[in-house]
């Protein structure tokens, strides 16, 4: 089953001398945070991913391993459990080598904003990689590892996907347990991953798929069903659903031109190609609703960050209060105080806003119910625009677009939808991408249209 990672060869690799070596020659591209060393897994020989290496997020709990998110609060902090996503890898023979960088707390969105270093476009240095999974997106992009995780909860990995010009899925929320990630929104996160093909990607599913006793959100599956044996079956009867009104909002020419040309030739092959019809200015509220209720989620579920219990934050000369305002004054960047200073003014204000935005969330998922009765999957430009410069980024501190075109990504967080990037052409930090969404607990639909899509590419 591995040969689906056939591209390199890393049987006659020594991972703990490769891994060190990767972080002397990447060390100013920031993408790695820390290398493990192999001798405190245990790694079965067989698997599916036998000898296959990986990077994992450092929002993930791996038992006695620094895991810092992202923050310098957590720089000493080591967790007592593994990750089920990150055992699950293991038994099946995969080799973990670097935890990789992020934005703090996985709340950026640039690849800028952790409390360690800059994450560099694989392409350009002077563009974004996006984030917050960053670093998960760059050691994928340059063939440094087979796949990484990271973790999804507007657009996290699906946008550093575009960015580095690889494929970005997160599947159905709940298909996959969370046990051992580290809470942003519970409501939105999702464990998502980096592959180079769509192949690769559902194979991954396949291996983390299922219910988790410690994780009663995940779903109650069969678990003896395989999307990677069904992936090819019933192709052709699938209707793919489109947007016309969005495209005004895109302000590439080469995006929408290259996407409208590819809808075309997708069609002409015998597909089914669909309008829908849609509430746009319902849909369009997603980016303001997302900020209300996954900053409100946030600030409850890292209320504990108080630089008591590990960090560096405690000033024992301070009292309780004091020393709470030195650690976050000092220890949190500008993207996470934002957050939780809009988080704080929403609970305040809760009937006003916060209960709202819930409402107005209900409404929108069930938008979504009724665009996703119209087709089976909605595909659309992934970005309205290639990655920005670092120095834009840097002097738009806050993300403000608004329109639906920069932001409908965070729709399916917002339902739970299995939502996934892939490029339509090859063009390094210029590669046009799609994406692909269909109705929760659809995610073989997904990747079957996904699977069309890449071979569509691929044809000359």
């Amino acid at each position: 089953m591995n040969t689906v990672f056939n591209k390199l060869n890393w049987e006659k690799i020594n991972f703990s001398n490769y891994a060190q070596e990767i972080n002397k020659k990447f060390a100013k591209e920031g993408p790695i945070l820390s290398v493990f060393d192999l001798n405190n897994f245990k790694i079965l020989k067989k698997g599916k991913l036998n000898n296959i290496p990986f990077a994992i997020k450092d929002n993930y709990s791996v038992k006695n391993i620094n895991t810092t998110a992202g923050t310098t609060l957590l720089d000493n902090f080591k967790p007592l459990n593994f990750s089920t996503v990150f055992e699950k890898l293991l038994s099946e023979g995969a080799i973990p080598l670097f935890k990789a960088n992020l934005d703090e707390l996985a709340m950026g969105w640039s690849g800028m904003t952790s409390h360690y270093k800059v994450v560099n476009n694989p392409f350009n240095k002077n563009l974004i990689i996006g984030g917050s999974s960053s670093g998960s997106a760059y050691l994928v992009a340059k063939d440094i590892v087979s796949f990484s995780l990271g973790s999804d909860t507007g657009d996290s990995v699906r946008k550093p996907a575009v960015y580095g010009n690889v494929i970005g899925f997160k599947p159905t929320w709940g298909l996959v347990s969370r046990y051992g990630l580290f809470d942003f929104a519970p409501s939105w996160d999702t464990v998502g991953w980096f592959t180079k093909t769509i192949d690769q990607s559902v194979l991954i599913l396949d291996i983390l798929k299922g219910y988790d006793f410690r994780d009663q959100t995940s779903k109650k599956i069969d678990q003896k069903f395989s999307y990677f044996d069904n992936l090819d079956k019933n192709e052709k009867n699938l209707v793919v659903g489109y947007f016309p009104e969005i495209l005004n909002e895109i302000k590439n020419e080469k995006i929408k031109e290259t996407y409208l040309l590819f809808l075309n030739k997708y069609q002409k092959m015998g597909y089914k190609l669909k309008k829908v019809k849609a509430n746009f200015e319902l849909l369009s509220l997603i980016s303001i609703i997302y900020d209300v209720v996954s900053s409100t989620e946030s600030l409850s579920c890292n209320s504990n960050l108080q630089g008591f219990l590990f960090g560096n934050g405690y000033d024992q000369n301070k009292n309780y209060l004091e020393s709470i305002k030195k650690a976050r004054g000092d220890n949190f960047v500008y993207e996470v105080k934002k957050r939780f200073l809009f988080a704080a003014y929403s609970i305040s204000k809760h009937e006003k806003i916060y209960n709202q935005a819930r409402r107005i969330r209900h409404l929108i998922n069930k938008e979504l119910d009724k665009i996703f009765e119209q087709a089976d999957a909605l595909v659309l430009p992934a970005v309205m625009d290639f990655a920005p410069d670092k120095k834009i980024a840097q002097q738009n501190r806050i993300k403000n677009s608004r329109t639906l075109a920069d932001n409908f990504l965070t729709l399916f967080n917002s339902n739970g939808s299995p939502s996934l990037s892939l490029p339509i052409t090859n063009e390094g930090s210029e590669s046009v991408f799609v994406n692909i969404a269909t109705k929760p607990n659809d995610d073989l639909n997904c990747f079957r249209i996904a699977k069309i899509f890449e071979r569509l590419k691929d044809e000359k």
